[in-house]
């Protein structure tokens, strides 16, 4: 008798230690049991009573919006203050499920092979701006999640084959050698929603995976170290980051939550230093010329007579080229006049990338952008990325310094866009704009060039930097 009254009251103990676990956690449901190490429940977004069946989250730092499958609207939520914003909603979109934006264009999949196009500035519809997930493979079924880098668009098709398809962001065609394929061998059955930082893509289910899987972004290959864990709970559709906060939509054994769910991302692998350009210290004694490295490597054709594979050229080759300033500035140091006399730049100096001898008549520096025509070029300094405006006949004028992509991402971790220049280019009388986007930890430039008739005469000239100085146009 004794010993089953003490089994009696191990038992009733037990049974109120449960009772006071689940009500310690109420807005969770009974289904849920988070690890204390990953969790971020202070940072949890509730969701309005009526977006009972979110499907997709994307984010620009400040608002946050919310897919409703069956309300056919795309609510949105102030992501620092945790509270709704109305008057960004998204009204009548048909079945609405995973969304992504680059701060113009709201993409959204639903249950067509078609990822719809909506304004961000009057949340009306855009429809040239769709894409056909038929571009690479003519039955894809459902479009779940969807992520883009600004040159690539990655859309899930769960069925018939479960594939993440890859699309150039320029013409919308299919780009097969960026497309994940290896989800069924990761043991995914039911993929969903995806993300990225630009170095992993996860991808979440809708199953009983207990976790975010991730790939390698570049390789397209299984990376499980940095799977994100998430002990007991499953079922989820979409996933957004700020880059260290990772917020999940879950609907989990019907129950229904009403909230984004926390957790912290994990680390980024420390990536391999991207070598930059270093000034030499001024010289005390006669310079002697280096010679000017070959600097057509992944540019368009330029005339045999740039010597492109030849034996060095001397220092006065570089005459034509638009003028840069040094990396390090020598305010009481004369430049030696050159010889011979600057003719006026040409529009083939231009296509070089601006590039032009240093002020001790050395080699070159080339710009980073690589497109033959742009109209705002970029050459990395000591202080971070110094802008050229350059003409449409090759001619050159100093733009403003900028600061490096990670000292913005440090003074900047998240919030709205922060604009670092808005003014005209001197030599195309064009609008010029340039900000930091801290949600993609990118600087943005856009501005126009003048096509020739027939094409259009101010074609839009956009594209972004990253930490590693890489350049991705989104359009020109």
């Amino acid at each position: 008798m004794k010993k089953r009254l003490i089994t009696i009251a191990l038992a009733a103990a037990l049974l109120l230690s449960l009772t006071w676990t689940v009500s310690a956690q109420p807005h969770y449901g009974p289904s849920f049991a988070f690890s204390a190490q990953s969790r971020l429940a202070d940072k949890d977004i509730q969701l309005d009573t009526e977006n009972t069946n979110a499907r997709g989250a994307w984010s620009d730092g400040t608002t946050i919006w919310v897919t409703d499958y069956i309300d056919g609207k795309i609510y949105a939520y102030d992501l620092a203050a945790n509270t709704r914003d109305t008057a960004k909603d998204f009204n009548g979109v048909a079945s609405p499920r995973n969304i992504w934006s680059d701060g113009t264009t709201m993409w959204v999949t639903g249950i067509t092979a078609t990822v719809r196009a909506y304004k961000m500035s009057d949340r009306s519809r855009d429809s040239a701006k769709d894409f056909d997930a038929s571009a690479c493979k003519r039955f894809v079924g459902a479009l779940k999640g969807i992520w883009s880098d600004g040159t690539t668009m990655w859309v899930v098709a769960a069925y018939p084959e479960m594939r993440i398809y890859a699309y150039k962001m320029s013409d919308k065609t299919c780009d097969a050698s960026k497309t994940f394929d290896a989800l069924e061998s990761a043991g995914m059955t039911r993929p969903e929603g995806i993300w990225s930082d630009g170095v992993t893509m996860w991808a979440v289910e809708f199953s009983g995976a207990y976790k975010a899987f991730a790939f390698s972004l570049s390789g397209r290959t299984r990376d499980a170290d940095r799977d994100i864990q998430l002990p007991s709970q499953h079922n989820i559709y979409d996933l957004w980051s700020d880059g260290a906060t990772v917020w999940l939509v879950n609907y989990s054994g019907g129950v229904v939550t009403n909230y984004l769910y926390a957790y912290t991302l994990p680390p980024v692998p420390s990536p391999t230093p991207t070598p930059t350009y270093t000034a030499s210290p001024t010289p005390t004694s006669t310079h002697t010329p280096t010679p000017r490295p070959n600097n057509n490597v992944g540019r368009p054709p330029i005339p045999p007579d740039n010597n492109v594979g030849g034996p060095p050229i001397p220092p006065d080759n570089n005459v034509g080229d638009p003028p840069l300033p040094p990396a390090t500035p020598a305010p009481t140091r004369t430049p030696t006049p050159t010889p011979t006399p600057t003719p006026t730049a040409t529009a083939a100096s231009a296509n070089h990338g601006a590039g032009a001898g240093d002020e001790n008549g050395g080699s070159a520096r080339l710009g980073i952008v690589s497109h033959s025509a742009t109209p705002v070029q970029l050459f990395v300094v000591d202080s971070g990325l110094q802008c050229w405006f350059i003409g449409p006949n090759g001619g050159a004028r100093t733009g403003p310094a900028l600061s490096s992509v990670s000292a913005l991402a440090a003074a900047h971790p998240g919030g709205a866009s922060v604009s670092l220049y808005d003014g005209q280019h001197p030599l195309t009388n064009k609008p010029v704009r340039i900000d930091y986007l801290p949600a993609l930890r990118k600087i943005r430039i856009s501005t126009y060039y003048a096509d020739l008739p027939p094409h259009q005469v101010d074609k839009p000239y956009i594209f972004t930097v990253d930490q590693n100085n890489s350049v991705n146009h989104l359009n020109w």
